[in-house]
């Protein structure tokens, strides 16, 4: 899962916000967390198990994706 998680986020200019791996369980699922840049505000957080999980990356992305 973390090399498709990673792979999704390569997917995306995002030069706004900063996506990253804020926990990690003992199952070795991943809690990816999107911030802004400039004040460090949480955007969204979420398990790589939750239902939805990657669309709502996807969907997250998106909105802050900058065309190349």
């Amino acid at each position: 899962m973390k090399q498709h998680i990673a792979a999704i986020i390569r997917e995306y200019n995002t030069p706004t916000v900063t996506i990253e791996v804020a926990n990690t369980d003992r199952y070795d699922s991943e809690q990816i967390e999107i911030r802004q840049i400039v004040d460090g505000r949480l955007i969204w957080r979420a398990w790589d198990y939750e239902a939805g999980f990657e669309n709502d990356l996807h969907r997250e992305l998106a909105y802050y994706h900058i065309p190349a």
